[in-house]
């Protein structure tokens, strides 16, 4: 959104599209050292025996891998943005499914982070 189009966010969800985007980088590095430790936890309980176990654990490492990327591109993406440039991460964040997240993202509340005693919030919400 480019400051001309300012009159599209919300009066109450209006916020520099820079801090936007520097919570979502946050929050997708989040859930890659979260399943980090996920991928850990499955590699020492299993002993790779066969290849589905095996393509298992390569694709939760690729899913890794592509959220440390798409948060290390989330950072640098804000660095780029306009400080004027504003937008809605409240009406953006509508319909997410995990109200912890929800929260974060559109800069709610304080919510804790993935992984940080709010799993219940997240899949009980």
């Amino acid at each position: 959104m480019n400051p001309a189009d300012e009159t599209f966010a919300s009066a109450a969800g209006a916020e520099p599209l820079r801090r936007v985007l520097c919570r979502v980088a946050e929050e997708a590095g989040t859930l890659a050292n979260d399943i980090t430790a996920l991928d850990r936890a499955i590699g020492q309980a299993l002993t790779v025996t066969d290849m589905g176990a095996l393509d298992g654990l390569q694709r939760a490492d690729a899913i890794r891998q592509g959220l440390e990327g798409l948060s290390n591109f989330l950072a640098r993406l804000a660095e780029t943005v306009e400080p004027g440039v504003i937008c809605d991460p409240v009406g953006a964040a509508e319909g997410m499914a995990l109200r912890a997240q929800l929260q974060r993202l559109a800069g709610l509340t304080p919510a804790p982070s993935p992984g940080q005693d709010d799993a219940g919030a997240d899949l009980w919400t």
